[in-house]
């Protein structure tokens, strides 16, 4: 989990790496994917952060794992509005942004539904 703003996106990616692990081709390919989704630029005011890969194991599920590294990010008083995306299938993680204050202020149809495993991508925004 980690925040993203206008000036610098979490993920950092390296072509050459790809290239290095994946081969060629499936390297090339799969950094312009990843690129595409995961370092465009944002284009949000200075004051609004970008929540990016909210995730936990398996087996720390059901512990306030989540909930707690949320709450730790909010806390970040450089910004006064956060977003995040969520897809549509992904009921736990709708509940707990839900529960924390998230609301929901966009819906974006999905491209490749049966490779992502949802239909849609819910953007909600956490505002102080």
């Amino acid at each position: 989990m980690g925040i993203s703003d206008n000036k610098k996106r979490v993920l950092s990616l390296d072509k050459k790496r790809f290239k290095t692990y994946l081969g060629y081709i499936k390297g090339i390919f799969s950094y312009h994917i990843f690129k595409k989704e995961f370092n465009e630029p944002l284009y949000y005011k200075n004051n609004v952060a970008y929540i990016d890969f909210i995730t936990t194991l398996v087996e720390a599920r059901g512990n306030n794992v989540a909930r707690t590294l949320l709450k730790i990010l909010l806390e970040d008083k450089r910004y006064s509005e956060f977003i995040l995306e969520v897809g549509d299938t992904n009921n736990i993680a709708l509940n707990l942004y839900t529960k924390m204050g998230f609301e929901e202020f966009d819906r974006k149809t999905e491209k490749y539904p049966k490779q992502t495993g949802f239909n849609e991508r819910i953007f909600m925004k956490f505002k102080y």
